[in-house]
């Protein structure tokens, strides 16, 4: 099951980040978007972390 959440996170993240990449940083280079994509992931479980934390 988690592994189908760290799929689906991950399909999202290098979806917005070549999507948030290109509408910002038209000229950057694919390992920026690559970066911008493992940022928003960790972002995401990060913020589920804390959310956890606080209940």
């Amino acid at each position: 099951m988690r592994w189908r959440v760290l799929a689906v996170r991950s399909v999202l993240g290098i979806f917005f980040a070549i999507f948030l990449g290109r509408f910002f940083f038209p000229q950057a280079p694919g390992g920026k978007i690559l970066v911008l994509a493992l940022l928003l992931v960790f972002s995401a479980y990060l913020l589920e972390a804390l959310r956890s934390k606080g209940k």
